[in-house]
């Protein structure tokens, strides 16, 4: 008999221990939850956190591209148009930008900006300047 009020004592506070472990394990889940999402609301990362920046880069090294070296350039500038100036150095850039956030319809754009709009009317008169967006635009279409 005292075997039998042992076993029913073991089995109501195991029972009972069981039951306290699923409410804490509840109340830690609802806690992690919780915590979880407010730090997620928190801590959301944007993806592109300086996307006007990056296109407005992109623009300005088009547009630098565009214009090409000045005639009155120092050695200086001669220099680094010489190292940095080149389409390839454009293009990567450019990969640059479209990597932090800029699309290819954003690139394209400044293209037919150059193209059309009368602020640029002194690199549309100017032949080399049009002849250097030709050939940033033939590469951009073929990737």
């Amino acid at each position: 008999m005292g075997k039998i009020i042992l076993w029913q004592k073991f089995t109501q506070t195991s029972t009972m221990t069981f039951f306290i472990n699923k409410k804490r394990k509840s109340f830690v889940n609802i806690i992690y939850l919780f915590t979880y999402s407010i730090m997620d609301d928190f801590l959301t990362q944007n993806n592109f956190p300086l996307k006007s920046w990056h296109i407005e880069n992109m623009e300005k090294t088009v547009i630098k591209y565009v214009k090409g070296l000045p005639e009155d350039a120092s050695k200086w500038e001669i220099r680094k148009h010489k190292k940095y100036g080149k389409l390839s150095n454009i293009i990567r850039n450019i990969h640059y930008d479209i990597k932090h956030g800029v699309t290819n319809d954003q690139v394209i754009e400044v293209f037919v900006k150059i193209r059309n709009e009368p602020v640029f009317c002194d690199l549309q008169n100017n032949l080399d300047a049009m002849n250097r967006l030709g050939d940033l635009e033939k590469h951009w279409k073929e990737t």
